[in-house]
């Protein structure tokens, strides 16, 4: 997290950030990550255990990251963003918040790499804001999902409404042409080796499409 700060303190371009993240994995990978052995049992796929891998695919992030960030400066600004924002780390007290733990991964970043819907809200379905016109002759298990999608997308549509009017900046992220695989692109370019290589991959891959 120190160095994190650092970087925002020191008000390096945020171009430049993006493009550290991976030369600092492509540094760490080449002189520290030792493969599994293929005989153990909990032996990773051959690509995450494989660091040419590793490397390879944040050698292509490279030539794609001068182009992952909008052009908006309100968006490149310095955020300290909690990225794991659930109900087991939010204390309540008399409808209050008093106070959120767990803050050990987060750091501070330009505000559209580190800005997310929190998880109470996320929903990446098709937005369902009322029931369909067929819903009362639907069997029950079939009206389950249907009320499961409704809730969600309601819940998400009055916070994007709400944050619209308490912090334009934050909605300006959500609108972003491709946002949430531009800044997912950046997160996961961060700790292929230990986490995994798949979504970085998959991220890449929409990206070219």
């Amino acid at each position: 997290m120190g160095v994190h700060l650092l970087i925002a303190t020191l008000g390096i371009n945020p171009h430049d950030y993006v493009s550290a993240i991976p030369r600092r994995e492509i540094a760490w990978i080449k002189d520290y990550a030792v493969p599994v052995s293929t005989n153990d049992p909990l032996a990773p796929s051959a690509a995450q255990n494989a660091p040419s891998e590793h490397v390879s695919l944040l050698e292509k992030y490279l030539k794609i990251a001068p182009y992952l960030l909008p052009t908006d400066p309100d968006l490149l600004t310095s955020n300290l963003w909690h990225k794991d924002l659930h109900s087991g780390n939010i204390f309540l007290e008399g409808g209050h918040i008093t106070s959120i733990i767990d803050w050990q991964r987060a750091w501070a970043g330009p505000l559209f790499t580190q800005a997310r819907h929190p998880q109470l809200i996320d929903y990446q379905g098709e937005v369902m804001l009322k029931f369909p016109d067929s819903y009362k002759d639907l069997t029950e298990d079939k009206k389950i999902p249907i009320r499961k999608q409704v809730a969600s997308s309601i819940i998400l549509h009055l916070y994007e409404n709400f944050t619209a009017k308490a912090n334009p900046r934050l909605s300006k992220v959500f609108s972003v042409e491709h946002g949430r695989t531009r800044g997912e692109v950046i997160s996961f370019a961060s700790n292929t080796w230990d986490d995994d290589i798949l979504p970085f991959r998959e991220c890449l891959i929409r990206i070219e499409k």
